[in-house]
């Protein structure tokens, strides 16, 4: 009897220790290149990166007398707007302000009969905060924490449809009371500052896209006798050299027109261009041109 029980005992299997069982290396095997897979692929958070500035943009918007004529609405049914001038603010606020961003630097000013920079500007003073570095590269825009892209857009946002729009529905007539439209004058100023942020760039080896955007009849007074432009500064002969300058105008042409808009273009074309502006255009204001390019700073709305 003691025989066949040892004979038993020896014959039954033991249970394997669990890391022989032939299954643990095939698992184990698996779990180490998943971990693997979400090391390489899980994406990984960086820091926004300093604020920077990647555009210039001025837009000059001609309040004068000759832009606050009423309109014969059985005449003129184009718009519910009652003037040039009220079309004109539209333009901005629905063609201009919604394609800018972080990264934007924008400043807005009337014509008038002579140009004082704080008298003629419509907003500028606040502006809105720079886009983040690392949102301007494309391997590292969606790395950036959503929370940090949604953030910097709200605060463009709430500046760009708060103070700067608010600001340009409130242009109501013109600059101090006084008729004129000194155009040249505006843009002698805006020469200036151009010259102040190429400056700035330069230095910080960051160049920007610069946008001259003018919204008015483009009348300029004192007209000038002959109609031509004055020849430019010998230091302003590149004056507007990489500015895309953008013009728009309300169409007028009737027996109490004195200057046509083929004179308007031909008159301003050879103002900018012998000033080294290279990308003019000059279109009607129900011309479906765009104004400016979209803002290029992500807004995270592609992200899952």
């Amino acid at each position: 009897m003691k025989n066949e029980l040892e004979s038993q005992n020896q014959q039954t299997p033991q249970p394997r220790p669990f890391w022989k069982r032939s299954w643990v290396p095939i698992g184990l095997g698996i779990l180490i290149m998943a971990l693997l897979l979400i090391i390489i692929f899980w994406p990984e958070s960086i820091a926004p990166g300093k604020p920077v500035f990647i555009r210039d943009v001025y837009i000059v918007l001609d309040p004068s007398g000759s832009m606050l004529e009423k309109r014969d609405s059985k005449l003129d049914p184009r718009s519910s707007t009652k003037t040039d001038l009220e079309e004109a603010k539209k333009f901005v606020t629905e063609r201009i302000l919604p394609l800018l961003g972080p990264g934007d630097q924008v400043f807005c000013y009337n014509i008038g009969p002579g140009f004082v920079e704080s008298d003629n500007r419509v907003f500028g003073e606040k502006q809105i905060p720079g886009a983040p570095e690392n949102l301007l590269n494309p391997k590292l825009a969606d790395k950036v924490p959503a929370k940090d892209v949604n953030a910097v857009w709200q605060q463009a946002r709430d500046v760009i449809n708060g103070d700067w729009a608010t600001r340009v529905n409130g242009v109501s007539g013109p600059v101090g009371g006084k008729p004129g439209s000194n155009y040249i004058e505006a843009f002698s100023y805006i020469v200036a500052r151009l010259k102040t942020h190429n400056q700035r760039s330069q230095k910080n080896q960051r160049p920007r896209e610069q946008w001259l955007i003018v919204i008015g009849d483009l009348i300029q007074s004192p007209e000038p006798n002959p109609f031509r432009p004055p020849e430019p500064e010998p230091e302003d002969g590149e004056a507007f050299k990489g500015i895309q300058v953008r013009l728009f105008y309300p169409y007028r042409v009737n027996k109490e027109t004195k200057i046509r808009p083929d004179d308007l273009k031909k008159f301003w074309g050879e103002y900018f261009s012998k000033r080294g502006a290279a990308e003019f255009l000059m279109a009607p204001l129900d011309d479906l041109t765009q104004a400016i390019s979209p803002s290029p700073v992500p807004d995270g709305s592609g992200r899952k």
